[in-house]
């Protein structure tokens, strides 16, 4: 029997060249002062802090611009046409300390995302396989084929940049499998493509 495997989904990763050590320090010293954790997780998080969002990346803009210009090559290189240039107009830092685990989760409403490790971990990121949450789910697997693959594991190391699409599920799996026993910083931002650029042209000029 001959079987074609379909269909697939896109991740790519690349390697950005950042100055990690003040992205870091610049995010150590504000965030636990404006954390405001929506998730489970133990998670030091400026998810619904905008205007510190901008600060930041105001002077990281080179993390902002490597971001955009590869989520780009990324859209073209699988494919899909867009009216008007994307941009990465959503974005927020997550600071883990000793305990790192991400509940399982997506960004469904948008069509392009992306993380960006900042430092080293030995605790992976998980995508997981969209058909192990479809029927296929209520089959024991007997083998490891592209369709019963469980998830895609990208490991933190600093200058990472992990693309893929919103839909997606991805997790930090610290509860199931992997206990942290040893002290460790862990630096990712979050980033969701859309078509705004008024968030983009206010941080040019945060810069300047």
């Amino acid at each position: 029997m001959n079987i074609d495997y379909i269909f697939p989904h896109p991740i790519a990763e690349v390697q950005l060249d950042i100055d990690n050590d003040k992205l870091l320090q610049t995010v150590e010293t504000t965030i636990r002062d404006y954390s405001n954790n929506p998730w489970d997780c133990e998670v030091f998080s400026t998810y619904t802090h905008r205007e510190l969002n901008d600060d930041i990346m105001s002077v990281n803009i080179e993390l902002l611009e490597q971001v955009q210009y590869h989520g780009r090559e990324f859209i073209k290189e699988v494919g899909w046409h867009t009216d008007a240039p994307l941009y990465a107009g959503d974005f927020w830092f997550n600071f883990y300390e000793n305990v790192h685990w991400q509940e399982s989760h997506h960004h469904g409403i948008h069509d392009i995302c992306a993380i960006y490790y900042a430092t080293p971990d030995i605790v992976a990121t998980e995508f997981l396989n969209p058909n192990d949450y479809t029927f296929h789910a209520k089959y024991p697997r007997t083998g490891n084929s592209p369709v019963t693959q469980k998830y895609y594991s990208s490991f933190p190391k600093p200058g990472k940049l992990i693309l893929f699409p919103g839909y997606i599920m991805h997790q930090v799996p610290y509860k199931t499998r992997q206990p942290i026993t040893y002290k460790q910083r862990r630096l990712t931002v979050a980033f969701n493509f859309d078509k705004e650029t008024d968030r983009i042209a206010n941080i040019c000029q945060k810069k300047t």
